[in-house]
């Protein structure tokens, strides 16, 4: 008998069953001393690979969706918060626009509280004095040229008016919003670009479109693993009814060959029979009837005869 290599399945935590490699065979002859009694666990043995298979695959299947599912959260929430960005810019850029015009409408009530003309020396002087603020932030690109220099320098050694001085207390405020205004939509355009390029990204790539092919692709591998499976285990099945019909077969045959061994023994007898003539029968049979007669009217007894019969062959 070959060597069985078991495999143990755990089909519930308190229940397993030991079952025979496909390679190997079960000993017929213990279970003919048993009884022919067959293991119940076996006849659910198919069904239980088939449900444990189609477990795993169910679980592996999950577990790809679910890492894919996790992924999209987490991108998802990536893209929420550049989004929150994007407004919390747009708002600030709200707001910074919001101040300036405030300014403004001090710069106007300044103007006409000191009664400054637009064409006046003094207007032109702070408007000049307005453009030095904002030459000296970067990224509004003002640049003064060498004659406003020079004229700044005269300004400034000829001193300012308090409405000149006023108007640029309420100007400066207004600088800085500018250059945040400019920060800020520099910072919304990159935002709203990376936002784009993100969602066309997961549109061209559909990450829960391709995780659901990878867990259809798994489910299949595993439908096919289940039918060869089945195959297989039907095919056990079919060699180990043709191994039981095999030697039924043989024992038919065997038990057919005893009985006609014994109908041409019977024969042979009879056909010894048939040899003797049915007359010699009946004339061996009448000898013996005289025989009986002649003992019985001579008075011998079978001693008698016996001992006639000893004396005879001496």
């Amino acid at each position: 008998m070959s060597s069985v290599r078991t495999v143990n399945i755990n089909i519930n935590a308190n229940e397993s069953y030991n079952v025979a490699d496909k390679n190997g065979r079960q000993d017929n002859a213990k279970e003919k001393k048993n009884g022919n009694v067959i293991n119940g666990a076996r006849l659910n043995l198919a069904d239980n690979l088939v449900a444990q298979k189609r477990k795993d695959a169910m679980n592996k299947a999950m577990q790809t969706i679910n890492k894919t599912f996790n992924q999209d959260i987490e991108r998802d929430k990536e893209l929420a918060g550049r989004q929150d960005r994007i407004d919390e810019l747009k708002r600030m850029i709200r707001d910074a626009h919001n101040r300036i015009k405030d300014a403004d409408k001090k710069l106007v009530d300044l103007k006409q509280e000191y009664g400054i003309d637009d064409d006046s020396s003094e207007q032109k002087e702070l408007e000049l004095l307005m453009k030095r603020i904002d030459s000296e932030r970067d990224n509004l690109g003002v640049e003064l040229t060498e004659e406003e220099v020079d004229q700044l320098e005269e300004i400034d050694k000829k001193g300012l008016t308090e409405y000149q001085q006023r108007a640029l207390q309420a100007y400066e405020p207004k600088s800085v919003d500018k250059s945040l205004i400019k920060d800020y939509e520099k910072e919304l355009d990159k935002e709203i670009k990376k936002l784009q390029a993100a969602k066309i990204d997961d549109l061209k790539k559909a990450p829960m479109i391709k995780s659901k092919k990878d867990a259809d692709a798994i489910l299949e591998a595993a439908s096919k693993e289940i039918i060869s499976t089945l195959v297989n285990e039907a095919k056990d099945k079919i060699e180990e009814k043709a191994e039981e019909e095999k030697e039924k077969a043989e024992e038919a045959k065997e038990e057919q060959e005893r009985l006609e061994e014994l109908l041409n023994k019977k024969k042979e007898e009879k056909d010894i029979t048939e040899e003797i003539p049915l007359d010699e029968y009946r004339k061996a049979d009448d000898m013996r009837q005289e025989l009986k007669i002649i003992v019985k009217d001579a008075g011998l007894s079978q001693e008698d005869m016996l001992g006639l019969k000893i004396n005879q062959k001496a």
